[in-house]
């Protein structure tokens, strides 16, 4: 079954209602009302809601009222349950309201890689309220209470990523809105008398020229289009003023909406446009959206019930961020103490034991180097044994000094010896180990391991042997 909505717009100067079907993606319109308001609003909703013979399903509420205002606000990140969080303290810097007595609504404008900017509605909670228990009164419950002025430009940039400008009018407000890449944003706000066509024409068309100068973006590249309780005549003086076309928004002109032939006659198109834009808008879900029903109360209260909390909560907040920096100060100079230490103690370590590449814990693996040179120092009792200086001496006499040999490491159990170096090639490693193998002094001479430095300049060697001497 296709989904029905009633679209109501409420404007200082009039009411408007469509009834929708959502029938396989497109917004049909089956039924179009408008109203003159009068000073009881109470009675004029009812008079909208009696012509309006079509059940609905749900409901949506647009306001438009020249006590709304927009605030542009930036903030340095992009998490937006922050934004949600941070706004309300920012909002009440930027103006001079009290959000008590305000709804507000917002969406992310655009990011950018210095944050986020935000444009926030801000609505007196009269203009909201009363209208809804009226409603509510009548039996319906608004799924979504928005603002009027988004949806022209929404529906005209829905198909295409054409720049746009839509000049939505209302009673003596105009809402400049902008639209790039498919993302429509009101970036003004505009109290016109309009005392003649002509010279009201004329000022507004230097606001638009000033507005676009402001944004680097002509807009001779836009399709200027406009909507709402406007006469011909305007619009006309307008595109003379500008020297360049404005159409007058029309809903047979319009994607996404299909309008039936026997309504098609009696839509007073300055009137339902708006209604019919923000019925399609919310059946495809094309946003941005302000949603004053979702405006949290809870948020507003929390808000001033935290401004009514005494001093003392303030001091020891206060304490407590105090408390915090010095422990943060505290924290950063113990960590570079430690970094200092942990880096000399890698120095000290690569120049005792340049063979070993891979420093896990540098102390330990000192310990340990330690022990293996006391252990090869010692002398076990009544057992055959050499001096580490004979060793030593006849491995002097066996490698000549033009092999370019460097010992590290020397290990010597008995008569196993252990013998740890660089030399400058493998056939290097290779002439030792057949020297030392030819000596007397030496037998069994292996190559335990022999590879490349990180360097690759040199060649790490291992040899094991026994000597063939003994010493008392």
């Amino acid at each position: 079954m296709p989904d029905t909505l009633l679209s109501i717009v409420i404007e200082p100067g009039f009411l408007a209602g469509v009834v929708t079907l959502n029938n396989q993606g497109a917004t049909e319109v089956i039924q179009s009302v408008w109203v003159r308001r009068t000073d009881s609003l109470s009675t004029d909703i009812e008079n909208l809601l009696e012509q309006i013979k079509q059940p609905s399903g749900q409901t949506i509420l647009s306001i438009g009222s020249d006590k709304l205002g927009f605030y542009s606000l930036h903030f340095p990140f992009h998490n937006k349950k922050k934004i949600a969080e941070v706004l309300p303290f920012e909002l009440e810097a930027a103006t001079s309201h009290n959000l008590n007595e305000h709804f507000f609504a917002y969406h992310i404008l655009r990011e950018e890689n210095s944050g986020s900017k935000v444009l926030v509605g801000l609505i007196e909670k009269k203009e909201v309220e009363q209208p809804l228990a009226i409603l509510r009164e009548s039996g319906i419950e608004p799924t979504q209470i928005s603002l009027a002025g988004l949806s022209q430009t929404a529906l005209h940039n829905a198909d295409s990523n054409e720049n746009s400008c839509h000049l939505y009018f209302a009673a003596n407000k105009v809402l400049i809105s902008l639209s790039k890449d498919s993302q429509p944003q009101i970036i003004r706000q505009v109290h016109l008398i309009r005392k003649d066509s002509f010279s009201s024409a004329t000022k507004l068309g230097k606001i638009i020229r000033q507005t676009f100068l402001s944004l680097s973006t002509p807009f001779t590249q836009c399709a200027i289009t406009i909507s709402g309780e406007i006469e011909k005549e305007f619009a006309d003086a307008l595109s003379s003023s500008l020297s360049h076309p404005v159409t007058y928004s029309w809903t047979g002109e319009l994607p996404l909406i299909k309008v039936l032939p026997e309504i098609h006659q009696n839509i007073e198109e300055k009137f339902t446009n708006e209604a019919i834009g923000q019925a399609a808008i919310f059946n495809k879900k094309i946003l941005p959206y302000f949603n004053f029903k979702k405006a949290s109360p809870t948020l507003t209260n929390d808000f001033y019930l935290l401004k009514k909390v005494g001093y003392g909560a303030a001091i020891v907040m206060l304490a407590l961020i105090c408390f915090g920096g010095w422990a943060w100060l505290d924290y950063n100079r113990l960590k570079t103490q430690n970094e200092a230490l942990t880096t000399e103690i890698n120095t000290i370590f690569r120049k005792t034991l340049p063979e070993v590449t891979r420093i896990v814990n540098p102390v330990q693996q000192l310990q340990t180097h330690l022990a293996q040179l006391k252990k090869s120092h010692t002398v076990q009792p009544n057992q055959t044994h050499f001096t580490m200086l004979e060793l030593l001496a006849q491995l002097s006499l066996t490698i000549p000094i033009q092999e370019n040999i460097t010992l590290s490491k020397m290990i010597a159990e008995q008569n196993n010896v252990q013998l740890k170096g660089t030399a400058k090639d493998f056939t290097g490693v290779d002439r030792i180990q057949k020297r030392l193998q030819n000596s007397a002094a030496f037998s069994d001479v292996k190559i335990n391991s022999a590879n490349l430095n990180s360097q690759k300049d040199k060649v790490l060697f291992e040899l094991k042997m026994t000597s063939t001497q003994n010493h008392e």
